[in-house]
């Protein structure tokens, strides 16, 4: 039971002691009362690890650890508090979230009933249909069979399914189906400990199974939040109805399968061919009626720059009108075509902007920014010889620390002093940050080291419970 008890001491040594059990199995569990979200343990990496289990397994683990002297219960009048005993201090002090040393406890009725219910409760645990509302039937499939295989890895390692991961990450598996480490790792709910132990696993078996229901990978890394795809679905069923089936195909082969304009013109289930510029049109039809597209994409595919943009715009204001496309092509150099400008009336008509063009660009820049740090594997000793190597180099400066979040973009003239990292100057920026940072903010103020360096520290403190990540922002533990 030593994973089990991990979590709930823990949880307890989270609560400072100051509660009974319910509280730290309240926490485990994920839930979001008032007086957890007033405490801020809504923020506490343990947060909703435990869902798989019941109340009533976690109270007896409970009193199985108070029994065996890991746990100690204070009574003053009529309340009790659970605190850790010296002896569930020198276990945790022993385990890390990857190891824990062995931990056997007899197993009562109340644990051994929910033992034995958990594989069936597990392989027959099917989410609620409007929770999967936006999945399609093969997203629905490959869902079930990542639970399947997230069971089959549990009971290989001797652990419970949610100590791997929970289901709301599976479900944001299902969407993404990443094709490397880095984005799987840029997947919320997916924390260093899963991608190192179980990653490769993880990849393996995604790539099959997205093989085997012809689900293409990497194929909806913008479409995380399951809201959105309930909304994107309802907007789907409701805008093919007001396009002709070739358009709407033309539509899916884009933004579904992620094909070129090029194959979908040359499609070989077409009975001929057709233009690409028809292709092009169809897409935008789609755009208009409110199905889901990716512009960033499509302007870089046709030459649609900011510069280019910026001629129509400004043609369109000399001829004072839209109506026709001739008087504004008139006004445009040779290099500017009514492609270009038929998308540009046609952003300007979906309310789209540059800023949510850039948006996008940003989104997968930032992707690809992770890859490269996330694939680096390097030891801790080797790790601290690289740290050393550029401390040696980056002559040391007093460091200001500021009392709220920076953007990366407000840090220039900070940023003009070359920090350096090391575990304590990271935890002590962070202390200075309630609301968190993200990677790329931690990076742009320690410059005085190298990122691969800044992100193998973070991963330390990480796996020393002094840091915690929680929807791409850390934060002090």
């Amino acid at each position: 039971m030593s994973r089990e008890a991990f979590l709930l001491m823990a949880c307890i040594h989270s609560c400072k002691g100051k509660w009974g059990l319910n509280m730290p199995i309240d926490i485990l569990r994920g839930s979001r009362a008032k007086k957890i979200l007033d405490a801020q343990f809504d923020k506490l990496p343990l947060h909703g690890l435990g869902k798989t289990y019941a109340p009533n397994w976690w109270k007896a683990l409970g009193h199985q650890l108070i029994a065996h002297g890991y746990l100690k219960e204070t009574v003053s009048d009529v309340y009790r508090t659970i605190s850790v005993s010296l002896k569930g201090e020198q276990f945790l002090a022993s385990s890390t979230p990857d190891y824990q040393p062995s931990l056997v406890l007899s197993l009562t009725a109340e644990l051994l009933g929910e033992e034995e219910n958990m594989s069936t409760q597990e392989e027959s645990k099917t989410l609620a249909t409007s929770d999967l509302d936006g999945f399609s039937e093969v997203e629905r499939q490959l869902y079930q069979m990542l639970l399947e295989e997230r069971l089959k890895l549990a009971r290989s390692v001797g652990t419970a399914p949610y100590a791997i991961c929970g289901d709301q990450t599976i479900k944001k598996i299902t969407l993404v189906r990443p094709s490397t480490k880095a984005r799987l790792a840029n997947i919320d709910g997916v924390n260093q400990h899963l991608v190192t132990k179980y990653g490769d696993h993880f990849l393996r078996v995604i790539q099959q199974l997205s093989q085997g229901l012809n689900l293409p990978l990497d194929g909806e890394a913008n479409l995380l939040n399951n809201e959105v795809r309930k909304l994107s679905t309802v907007s789907v069923k409701n805008s093919s109805k007001k396009l002709t089936p070739a358009k709407f195909e033309a539509w899916k082969m884009w933004h579904e399968d992620g094909l070129s304009i090029q194959t979908i013109a040359n499609f070989p289930g077409r009975s001929a061919p057709i233009k690409e510029q028809t292709v092009a049109e169809y897409l935008l039809e789609a755009a208009q009626e409110g199905l889901p597209f990716d512009w960033s994409r499509f302007c870089e595919v046709i030459g649609l720059t900011q510069e280019i943009e910026s001629e129509i715009q400004g043609a369109i204001l000399k001829v004072g009108s839209k109506d026709k496309l001739k008087p504004i092509k008139d006004e445009l150099p040779e290099n500017v075509t009514y492609q270009h400008i038929k998308t540009y009336l046609t952003m300007q008509s979906c309310g789209v902007s540059k800023d949510d063009i850039q948006a996008q660009k940003d989104s997968e820049s930032e992707i690809q920014q992770v890859e490269t740090h996330c694939e680096a594997n390097i030891s801790e000793h080797s790790l601290m010889e690289k740290c050393d190597l550029e401390m040696d180099i980056v002559p040391s400066r007093p460091v200001e620390f500021t009392t709220k979040r920076q953007k990366v973009s407000d840090m220039k003239e900070i940023n003009s002093t070359d920090f350096k990292a090391t575990e304590n100057s990271i935890l002590e920026w962070l202390k200075h940050h309630d609301e968190g940072a993200t990677l790329v903010e931690i990076q742009g103020h320690f410059n005085g080291s190298g990122k691969d360096c800044v992100v193998d520290l973070l991963n330390l403190l990480e796996s020393d419970f002094l840091i915690y990540k929680k929807g791409g922002m850390y934060r002090v533990l």
